[in-house]
């Protein structure tokens, strides 16, 4: 009985250790937290956004450990991330994050960055120089061309992605333009907005000759083919002679000129030969049969 008591009383006086379940962050939980983030800074305040992350993505981890995990953890790798110049720097701000000393030495040669006493970002203007090269796409269709994809909208609202992209249409800029001496050289806005309208004018015409020409040759090509056939059809009542149908049948497939038809040419030639001075009469369905074979040929 002593020792049932004794080992109660141990159960009773001995702390409980209580286990702790701390849920661990995969990368894919770090892209999530990054790209909602990215998409939803603008709207959100700093801690809030954790919360509408927990919620919306269907987070297990509390809307406080989403947040330590950002502040802690991936707000030291913004520059590493795949979003556009702008955004990392909005979300800089947002969030007063200390930009990687690097990417602020990358940043100086295109931007004008201001800071906080703190070392936090304030604000940032893109440098007037850098814009001034920029400033007219038209300018920059060769260089701009061969660094990355043209697309139709203005270059300087264009969002870049990379660093590195900068620092080569800045390069391009310069060789291209900035490096001739006289200034005069350099073609004018006007000059080519000219050149891309007649461009375009000439361009535009020939396509409407060009579709104009192959609607007339198709339909001429057409009422042969139905001339063709309606004529040797009707003559047929009448047992048109085979040399009429032959001949007829030989300008047809002259008219066509198409090396599939080689051998019913042949055979039409080696006919003709054969058939002498005399004329014989054929029937419907010897012509509809020729007809038929030369379709099939051709893919008709």
């Amino acid at each position: 009985m002593s020792d049932f008591l004794s080992e109660q009383i141990l159960q009773l006086t001995t702390p409980t250790m209580k286990k702790k379940s701390k849920l661990s962050f995969s990368p894919e939980d770090d892209f999530k937290i990054w790209n909602f983030i990215a998409e939803n800074y603008k709207n959100c305040g700093t801690f809030e956004i954790f919360t509408k992350m927990k919620d919306t993505l269907g987070f297990e981890h509390a809307d406080r450990s989403l947040y330590y995990r950002f502040r802690n953890s991936l707000s030291s790798n913004l520059h590493l991330t795949h979003f556009d110049i702008e955004t990392k720097l909005e979300v800089a701000k947002k969030f007063n994050l200390i930009l990687n000393d690097q990417f602020v030495k990358d940043l100086n040669s295109t931007m004008n960055l201001i800071f906080e006493p703190n070392g936090c970002l304030a604000s940032y203007t893109w440098k007037t120089d850098f814009l001034d090269y920029t400033l007219n796409p038209m300018e920059l269709i060769i260089p701009y061309q061969s660094v990355i994809p043209s697309k139709t909208v203005p270059y300087r609202k264009r969002r870049m992605n990379d660093l590195e992209d900068l620092r080569k249409i800045k390069e391009c800029s310069k060789r291209a333009f900035i490096s001739n001496s006289d200034q005069s050289e350099v073609p004018s806005t006007s000059m080519l907005n000219s050149m891309k309208e007649m461009i375009t004018e000439a361009v535009e015409t020939s396509n409407k000759k060009l579709i104009e020409e192959l609607k007339t040759s198709n339909e001429a090509l057409v009422a042969q083919v139905a001339n063709f056939k309606s004529k040797h059809i009707e003559q047929s009542s009448g047992k048109p002679g085979m040399r009429a149908y032959l001949e007829g049948l030989k300008g047809f497939l002259h008219h066509l000129n198409m090396p599939e038809l080689a051998d019913i040419k042949v055979r039409l030639n080696t006919l003709e030969k054969d058939l002498g001075d005399t004329d014989q009469p054929i029937p419907v369905q010897s012509i509809h049969s020729v007809l038929d074979i030369g379709l099939k040929l051709i893919g008709g």
